[in-house]
């Protein structure tokens, strides 16, 4: 299924909105979902991490840890939702609302290196069609 674009907070815009699919819009949306507090969407509360809380503050190997272990935890969240998703549009009879590269199943690895001020996490995401990364600099 197709997604806006979105880069740097801003709609990607050519002439037309672009729009994305497949590994990429999986890629963007944990992208986003890892880089947003939790609690600052007021329409999904539960939406997003406690990455950002890390930003600025003093990081160590504890800190790699409990970073890994919240990208973990908003991945497997990410992957209810879209179970929800889509459980509800196969009941109204509607297409799905992720293709089989988009729906997530499991995540077989996350790792997290902090370097003085910086976040580097990578994770290896498990879909209906085969594996995709994800890394994203925090």
């Amino acid at each position: 299924m197709r997604q806006l674009l979105v880069r740097d907070g801003d709609l990607v815009v050519s002439g037309d909105i672009r729009t994305i699919s497949g590994a990429a819009r999986v890629r963007m949306d944990l992208s986003h979902l890892i880089r947003t507090e939790i609690g600052s969407n007021r329409f999904a509360e539960s939406y997003g991490s406690t990455i950002p809380r890390f930003i600025g503050a003093v990081l160590d190997e504890d800190t790699a840890r409990e970073i890994e272990d919240e990208v973990r935890r908003a991945i497997a969240n990410y992957a209810s939702a879209q179970a929800v998703l889509s459980s509800d549009a196969a009941l109204r009879g509607d297409p799905p609302p992720f293709s089989s590269g988009e729906q997530l199943t499991g995540v077989a690895s996350v790792t997290a290196v902090v370097t003085f001020s910086t976040i580097r996490v990578s994770a290896q995401i498990e879909t209906l069609d085969e594996p995709l990364a994800l890394t994203t600099v925090l």
